[in-house]
């Protein structure tokens, strides 16, 4: 996604967002410029394919009830 794309995409979730969700998300955007740390090339790499296979759905995901499960069967397998 080029940073335009971002911009306009981020410009549409604004316009039809509730009060709550705006103030929402200006506490998370506000929260980002206290952050004081950078990723580095290869970390940004690996985000930006990641994100492009979930989005593409190449990515196998799981909703949040599948990952408990998930975790579920795997602690009572391994006995934890």
């Amino acid at each position: 996604m080029t940073i335009e794309a971002a911009r306009e995409k981020l410009h549409e979730i604004i316009d039809h967002a509730s009060e709550q969700e705006i103030m929402t998300l200006l506490s998370l955007a506000e929260g980002i410029k206290d952050v004081n740390y950078k990723y580095d090339d290869a970390t940004l790499s690996m985000l930006k394919e990641r994100s492009e296979a979930y989005l593409s759905g190449k990515a196998q995901t799981f909703s949040i009830e599948e990952s408990l499960e998930r975790i579920k069967v795997h602690r009572k397998k391994n006995g934890l």
